[in-house]
Protein backbone atom coordinates (compact mmCIF):
# COMPACT_ATOMS: atom_id res chain seq x y z
CA UNK A 1 0.00 0.00 0.00
CA UNK A 2 1.28 3.45 -0.84
CA UNK A 3 -0.03 7.04 -0.69
CA UNK A 4 1.10 10.42 0.58
CA UNK A 5 0.64 8.81 3.97
CA UNK A 6 1.97 5.33 4.60
CA UNK A 7 -1.06 3.22 5.63
CA UNK A 8 0.86 -0.05 5.73
CA UNK A 9 0.04 -1.80 9.01
CA UNK A 10 -1.85 1.28 10.17
CA UNK A 11 -5.56 0.59 9.34
CA UNK A 12 -8.05 0.30 12.21
CA UNK A 13 -11.39 1.32 10.64
CA UNK A 14 -12.84 1.66 7.12
CA UNK A 15 -15.88 2.84 5.22
CA UNK A 16 -16.98 0.66 2.29
CA UNK A 17 -19.41 1.70 -0.45
CA UNK A 18 -22.79 -0.15 -0.25
CA UNK A 19 -22.89 -3.22 -2.48
CA UNK A 20 -19.13 -3.79 -2.27
CA UNK A 21 -16.77 -5.77 -0.10
CA UNK A 22 -13.14 -5.01 0.74
CA UNK A 23 -10.62 -7.71 1.63
CA UNK A 24 -7.73 -6.56 3.77
CA UNK A 25 -4.65 -8.84 3.71
CA UNK A 26 -1.84 -8.92 6.22
CA UNK A 27 0.88 -9.14 3.52
CA UNK A 28 1.65 -7.44 0.22
CA UNK A 29 0.26 -8.98 -3.01
CA UNK A 30 -2.84 -10.29 -1.17
CA UNK A 31 -0.97 -12.78 0.97
CA UNK A 32 -1.59 -14.22 4.41
CA UNK A 33 -4.72 -13.94 6.51
CA UNK A 34 -7.49 -11.59 5.41
CA UNK A 35 -10.50 -9.85 6.90
CA UNK A 36 -13.79 -9.19 5.05
CA UNK A 37 -14.96 -5.57 5.36
CA UNK A 38 -18.43 -4.22 4.50
CA UNK A 39 -20.26 -1.01 5.33
CA UNK A 40 -18.90 1.28 8.03
CA UNK A 41 -16.44 -0.80 10.05
CA UNK A 42 -15.52 1.04 13.25
CA UNK A 43 -12.89 -1.56 14.18
CA UNK A 44 -11.37 -4.21 11.92
CA UNK A 45 -10.83 -6.60 14.84
CA UNK A 46 -7.90 -7.40 17.10
CA UNK A 47 -6.48 -10.05 14.76
CA UNK A 48 -6.07 -7.56 11.89
CA UNK A 49 -5.83 -4.16 13.57
CA UNK A 50 -2.72 -2.31 12.28
CA UNK A 51 -1.78 -5.39 10.21
CA UNK A 52 -3.32 -4.75 6.76
CA UNK A 53 -0.79 -4.37 3.94
CA UNK A 54 -2.86 -4.90 0.77
CA UNK A 55 -6.51 -4.45 -0.25
CA UNK A 56 -8.81 -5.43 -3.06
CA UNK A 57 -12.54 -4.96 -3.55
CA UNK A 58 -15.39 -6.58 -5.48
CA UNK A 59 -19.17 -6.42 -5.74
CA UNK A 60 -20.85 -8.69 -3.19
CA UNK A 61 -21.97 -12.04 -4.66
CA UNK A 62 -25.29 -13.43 -3.44
CA UNK A 63 -24.07 -16.39 -1.41
CA UNK A 64 -23.45 -17.41 2.20
CA UNK A 65 -19.89 -16.59 3.29
CA UNK A 66 -18.15 -18.62 6.02
CA UNK A 67 -15.00 -17.57 7.88
CA UNK A 68 -12.50 -19.54 9.92
CA UNK A 69 -12.13 -16.91 12.64
CA UNK A 70 -14.40 -14.40 14.37
CA UNK A 71 -14.97 -10.94 12.87
CA UNK A 72 -15.03 -12.37 9.31
CA UNK A 73 -11.33 -13.25 9.25
CA UNK A 74 -9.82 -16.18 7.33
CA UNK A 75 -6.46 -17.44 6.09
CA UNK A 76 -7.64 -17.13 2.49
CA UNK A 77 -6.67 -20.62 1.40
CA UNK A 78 -10.14 -22.00 0.67
CA UNK A 79 -13.46 -21.17 -0.94
CA UNK A 80 -15.76 -19.55 1.61
CA UNK A 81 -18.86 -18.71 -0.49
CA UNK A 82 -21.74 -21.17 -0.81
CA UNK A 83 -25.00 -21.00 -2.74
CA UNK A 84 -28.28 -22.88 -2.27
CA UNK A 85 -27.65 -26.56 -1.51
CA UNK A 86 -26.41 -29.20 0.94
CA UNK A 87 -22.73 -29.49 1.88
CA UNK A 88 -21.36 -32.53 3.65
CA UNK A 89 -18.16 -34.07 2.22
CA UNK A 90 -17.65 -30.92 0.13
CA UNK A 91 -17.55 -28.82 3.28
CA UNK A 92 -15.07 -31.17 4.95
CA UNK A 93 -12.71 -31.82 2.06
CA UNK A 94 -12.64 -28.93 -0.36
CA UNK A 95 -13.89 -25.70 1.13
CA UNK A 96 -14.09 -23.91 4.43
CA UNK A 97 -13.11 -27.02 6.39
CA UNK A 98 -14.44 -29.35 9.05
CA UNK A 99 -14.87 -27.84 12.54
CA UNK A 100 -13.52 -24.44 11.50
CA UNK A 101 -16.45 -22.03 11.06
CA UNK A 102 -16.50 -19.12 13.54
CA UNK A 103 -18.37 -16.34 11.71
CA UNK A 104 -20.60 -15.97 8.66
CA UNK A 105 -22.63 -13.61 6.47
CA UNK A 106 -26.09 -14.49 5.11
CA UNK A 107 -27.90 -12.74 2.20
CA UNK A 108 -31.36 -11.24 2.84
CA UNK A 109 -34.10 -13.87 3.29
CA UNK A 110 -31.66 -16.82 3.13
CA UNK A 111 -31.51 -19.63 5.72
CA UNK A 112 -28.45 -21.53 6.96
CA UNK A 113 -28.58 -24.67 9.09
CA UNK A 114 -25.27 -25.98 10.44
CA UNK A 115 -24.82 -29.48 11.88
CA UNK A 116 -22.27 -30.62 14.44
CA UNK A 117 -21.51 -33.91 12.66
CA UNK A 118 -21.25 -35.16 9.09
CA UNK A 119 -24.33 -36.45 7.25
CA UNK A 120 -26.47 -33.65 8.75
CA UNK A 121 -26.56 -35.17 12.24
CA UNK A 122 -25.41 -34.53 15.79
CA UNK A 123 -27.55 -31.49 16.52
CA UNK A 124 -28.00 -28.27 14.54
CA UNK A 125 -28.16 -24.50 14.80
CA UNK A 126 -29.96 -22.29 12.30
CA UNK A 127 -29.68 -18.65 11.25
CA UNK A 128 -32.33 -17.02 9.04
CA UNK A 129 -31.84 -13.54 7.61
CA UNK A 130 -34.59 -10.94 7.54
CA UNK A 131 -35.66 -9.38 4.26
CA UNK A 132 -34.14 -5.94 4.81
CA UNK A 133 -30.42 -6.71 4.62
CA UNK A 134 -27.53 -9.09 5.16
CA UNK A 135 -27.37 -10.97 8.46
CA UNK A 136 -23.77 -10.67 9.69
CA UNK A 137 -22.80 -13.01 12.53
CA UNK A 138 -19.32 -11.96 13.60
CA UNK A 139 -19.08 -14.65 16.29
CA UNK A 140 -21.23 -17.79 16.45
CA UNK A 141 -20.69 -18.01 20.22
CA UNK A 142 -22.65 -14.79 20.70
CA UNK A 143 -25.73 -16.92 20.01
CA UNK A 144 -24.61 -20.53 20.61
CA UNK A 145 -21.82 -20.68 23.16
CA UNK A 146 -20.49 -24.17 22.38
CA UNK A 147 -20.51 -24.05 18.57
CA UNK A 148 -17.27 -22.33 17.62
CA UNK A 149 -15.23 -24.64 15.35
CA UNK A 150 -17.90 -27.35 15.63
CA UNK A 151 -19.66 -27.37 12.22
CA UNK A 152 -19.20 -30.42 9.96
CA UNK A 153 -22.10 -30.21 7.49
CA UNK A 154 -24.39 -27.43 6.25
CA UNK A 155 -27.69 -26.91 4.47
CA UNK A 156 -28.47 -23.60 2.75
CA UNK A 157 -31.80 -22.36 1.39
CA UNK A 158 -31.92 -19.21 -0.76
CA UNK A 159 -35.27 -18.33 0.80
CA UNK A 160 -36.72 -18.10 4.31
CA UNK A 161 -37.03 -21.81 5.03
CA UNK A 162 -39.72 -22.76 7.52
CA UNK A 163 -41.56 -25.90 8.53
CA UNK A 164 -40.46 -29.35 9.58
CA UNK A 165 -37.47 -31.43 8.55
CA UNK A 166 -37.88 -35.18 8.51
CA UNK A 167 -34.83 -37.35 9.12
CA UNK A 168 -35.27 -41.12 9.29
CA UNK A 169 -38.36 -41.93 11.32
CA UNK A 170 -38.20 -38.89 13.57
CA UNK A 171 -39.25 -35.28 13.07
CA UNK A 172 -37.37 -32.21 14.17
CA UNK A 173 -39.62 -29.25 14.89
CA UNK A 174 -38.25 -25.82 14.08
CA UNK A 175 -38.96 -23.21 16.74
CA UNK A 176 -37.49 -19.84 15.84
CA UNK A 177 -36.67 -16.81 17.95
CA UNK A 178 -36.61 -13.36 16.33
CA UNK A 179 -33.60 -11.56 17.77
CA UNK A 180 -33.62 -8.05 16.26
CA UNK A 181 -35.65 -5.40 14.43
CA UNK A 182 -34.41 -6.61 11.02
CA UNK A 183 -36.29 -9.90 11.47
CA UNK A 184 -33.15 -12.05 11.75
CA UNK A 185 -33.89 -15.25 13.64
CA UNK A 186 -32.18 -18.25 15.23
CA UNK A 187 -33.28 -21.80 15.99
CA UNK A 188 -31.63 -24.92 17.33
CA UNK A 189 -32.34 -28.62 17.65
CA UNK A 190 -30.77 -32.01 18.18
CA UNK A 191 -31.24 -34.64 15.50
CA UNK A 192 -29.24 -37.20 17.47
CA UNK A 193 -31.75 -37.79 20.22
CA UNK A 194 -34.88 -39.80 19.49
CA UNK A 195 -37.60 -37.41 20.59
CA UNK A 196 -38.29 -33.95 22.01
CA UNK A 197 -41.64 -33.28 23.63
CA UNK A 198 -42.64 -29.63 24.30
CA UNK A 199 -45.34 -29.05 26.93
CA UNK A 200 -46.61 -32.62 26.81
CA UNK A 201 -46.63 -35.87 28.81
CA UNK A 202 -44.20 -38.64 28.00
CA UNK A 203 -45.17 -42.21 28.80
CA UNK A 204 -44.29 -42.75 32.46
CA UNK A 205 -43.37 -39.14 33.27
CA UNK A 206 -44.86 -35.65 33.45
CA UNK A 207 -43.17 -32.32 34.19
CA UNK A 208 -44.48 -29.02 35.56
CA UNK A 209 -42.97 -25.78 36.88
CA UNK A 210 -44.25 -23.79 39.84
CA UNK A 211 -44.59 -20.88 39.94
CA UNK A 212 -44.49 -20.01 36.25
CA UNK A 213 -43.96 -17.12 35.58
CA UNK A 214 -41.26 -16.83 38.25
CA UNK A 215 -41.29 -13.55 40.19
CA UNK A 216 -38.66 -14.39 42.83
CA UNK A 217 -35.25 -16.08 42.60
CA UNK A 218 -36.50 -19.68 42.74
CA UNK A 219 -39.06 -22.11 41.41
CA UNK A 220 -39.90 -25.80 41.84
CA UNK A 221 -39.42 -28.42 39.15
CA UNK A 222 -42.17 -31.01 39.65
CA UNK A 223 -41.58 -34.42 38.04
CA UNK A 224 -44.05 -37.26 38.37
CA UNK A 225 -42.18 -40.46 37.51
CA UNK A 226 -43.50 -44.02 37.23
CA UNK A 227 -40.10 -45.63 37.93
CA UNK A 228 -36.79 -44.80 39.57
CA UNK A 229 -34.26 -43.37 37.14
CA UNK A 230 -31.49 -40.81 36.71
CA UNK A 231 -32.45 -37.69 34.76
CA UNK A 232 -30.53 -34.69 33.48
CA UNK A 233 -31.80 -31.12 33.69
CA UNK A 234 -30.63 -28.45 31.24
CA UNK A 235 -31.97 -24.91 31.02
CA UNK A 236 -31.38 -22.75 27.94
CA UNK A 237 -32.08 -19.09 27.23
CA UNK A 238 -33.76 -18.04 23.97
CA UNK A 239 -30.37 -17.74 22.27
CA UNK A 240 -29.75 -21.45 22.80
CA UNK A 241 -27.10 -20.86 25.45
CA UNK A 242 -26.92 -23.34 28.33
CA UNK A 243 -27.40 -21.42 31.59
CA UNK A 244 -27.95 -24.23 34.10
CA UNK A 245 -27.29 -27.98 34.32
CA UNK A 246 -27.98 -30.58 37.02
CA UNK A 247 -28.27 -34.37 37.31
CA UNK A 248 -30.58 -35.96 39.86
CA UNK A 249 -32.06 -39.30 40.95
CA UNK A 250 -35.82 -39.61 40.55
CA UNK A 251 -37.95 -41.77 42.81
CA UNK A 252 -41.26 -43.32 41.86
CA UNK A 253 -44.04 -40.78 42.34
CA UNK A 254 -43.86 -37.00 42.67
CA UNK A 255 -40.39 -35.41 42.84
CA UNK A 256 -40.11 -31.77 43.91
CA UNK A 257 -36.78 -30.20 42.96
CA UNK A 258 -36.09 -26.57 43.99
CA UNK A 259 -34.14 -24.50 41.45
CA UNK A 260 -32.39 -21.21 42.31
CA UNK A 261 -32.37 -18.80 39.35
CA UNK A 262 -29.45 -16.99 41.00
CA UNK A 263 -27.32 -19.96 39.92
CA UNK A 264 -28.07 -19.35 36.23
CA UNK A 265 -25.13 -18.19 34.12
CA UNK A 266 -27.54 -15.68 32.57
CA UNK A 267 -29.71 -13.90 35.13
CA UNK A 268 -31.81 -11.68 32.83
CA UNK A 269 -35.59 -11.79 32.76
CA UNK A 270 -37.40 -13.38 29.83
CA UNK A 271 -38.16 -16.82 28.39
CA UNK A 272 -36.15 -19.98 29.06
CA UNK A 273 -36.49 -23.62 28.05
CA UNK A 274 -36.33 -26.28 30.75
CA UNK A 275 -35.25 -29.65 29.35
CA UNK A 276 -35.43 -32.99 31.17
CA UNK A 277 -33.66 -35.88 29.47
CA UNK A 278 -34.61 -39.41 30.48
CA UNK A 279 -32.45 -42.55 30.40
CA UNK A 280 -33.97 -43.52 27.03
CA UNK A 281 -32.87 -40.22 25.48
CA UNK A 282 -36.36 -38.69 25.30
CA UNK A 283 -36.44 -35.03 26.27
CA UNK A 284 -39.36 -33.27 27.92
CA UNK A 285 -39.25 -29.51 27.46
CA UNK A 286 -41.18 -26.83 29.33
CA UNK A 287 -41.15 -23.10 28.68
CA UNK A 288 -40.26 -20.96 31.72
CA UNK A 289 -40.87 -17.24 32.05
CA UNK A 290 -38.84 -15.18 34.53
CA UNK A 291 -40.08 -11.68 35.33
Amino acid sequence: MSSSYDFNDEISSVKVKPGYEYFGYEHNDYGGKYVSLRGNVSYVGGAMNDKISSLYWLSIPEAVHFYEDVNFTDDGSRLTSFTNGSYDDSLTNTSVGNDEISSLRIPPSWTVRMYRDADYSGGWIQFRAGSSGWYNINDITDHFSSWNDEVSSVKIWNYRYSGRETKGSGNTEIEETIIDKQGNSIAFGNTKRPKACLDCKENGMSVSLYPNPVTSNKFDLMINASVKEIAELKIYNVLGQLVYKQNFDLTEGLNKIPIETSNFKSKSSGAYFVEIERNNGVRLIKKLLIK
